[in-house]
């Protein structure tokens, strides 16, 4: 296999950590009374002391997560504290984006307005959208500082589309991954996104504020595999029940670093193994379905020879 300028940077994406303090302002409150759960309830906060029914549902704004009463009757304890008793269903709506799912989607009104403090960054990737046609990044150096960074990106996918069809018929396709780069770099910066879309409900499953770690130069012959983690059961009749679970897109991939990056770049294969992130084999547009966030899992390096070391790397997606 050899190298091709199409794939002369393999790079991995690692987003900061976004905290309730640098978690600076959302169009959707918390609870999102807006938000319709499994059983037709919507977002609502628990009250210590009041009385449940089995199935009801509250949210935590400490832990910003929604849990479900398996037994019912007077609440006693905080759901976080009470795990027999109260089911993590998962995030709410207005943190949704910043969990480890990508399944598990904020979904708002267009526009939706986001503003955090992520500290220092070059990229942003978001994930799992849904109906996004625009997405606007306003980046200023400080918290009420200097506007240093406002651009729109679009979000329309015109690779495989005719565009006369798009044209004529008004049929644009708009793409579920946006990776957007080479951000101006301040650390104690403050970034705005406005998310657009054309339908009256649009969301997003996932966005990662960060910096990318070069892995060298990936080789032709990329392969991605979607992975499907539902599952199927038996009944004692026989019959095959299918219960769906959330999609994953693999990536197998090779690469090749000169010999004197090798030590620094198996230091950085171990703090990545294990750790969430957007893995880009290119940043080519055309080759944006090979773009995935999963987990980095076995990672070999061979030395080819006195100047080459190759690279096999597998990632568990999630996307």
């Amino acid at each position: 296999m050899i190298t091709d300028p199409i794939f002369k940077s393999y790079k991995v994406l690692v987003g900061n950590t976004i905290t309730d303090s640098s978690y600076v302002s959302s169009s959707v409150v918390e609870p999102d009374g807006s938000r319709v759960l499994a059983n037709g309830q919507v977002e609502t906060s628990f009250i210590g002391g009041a009385t449940y029914a089995v199935n009801d549902r509250v949210t935590r704004s400490t832990t910003h997560r929604v849990y479900r009463d398996a037994v019912g009757g007077v609440a006693s304890q905080l759901p976080e504290n009470d795990p027999t008793r109260w089911v993590d269903e998962g995030p709410t709506n207005r943190w949704a984006w910043n969990d480890s799912q990508v399944a598990t989607r904020t979904i708002f009104s267009s526009p939706y307005v986001l503003t955090v403090d992520p500290g220092s960054i070059t990229h942003i990737g978001l994930a799992g959208l849904q109906d996004v046609a625009s997405v606007r990044v306003r980046m200023w150096d400080s918290a009420g500082g200097t506007l240093v960074h406002d651009e729109t990106y679009g979000n329309e996918d015109t690779q495989g589309v005719d565009p006369h069809w798009a044209l004529y018929f008004n049929a644009p396709v708009y793409g579920y991954l946006k990776i957007i780069e080479d951000l101006p770099v301040y650390p104690g910066c403050r970034v705005e996104l406005t998310l657009s879309g054309y339908a009256a409900k649009v969301g997003v499953g996932l966005i990662s504020f960060g910096t990318v770690s070069e892995l060298g130069a990936a080789e032709i012959g990329a392969e991605m595999s979607i992975r499907d983690y539902g599952y199927t059961t038996t009944d004692k009749w026989g019959n095959a029940i299918r219960t769906p679970g959330q999609k994953g897109a693999d990536l197998k991939i090779s690469g090749k670093v000169p010999v004197q990056k090798a030590n620094a770049l198996r230091q950085l294969f171990t703090r990545l193994v294990d750790v969430g992130a957007i893995h880009i084999p290119s940043s080519r547009p055309e080759y944006a379905w090979l773009v995935t966030w999963g987990i980095l899992k076995p990672v070999t390096m061979r030395a080819e020879n006195a100047i080459i070391v190759g690279i096999d790397a597998e990632v568990e997606g999630f996307i």
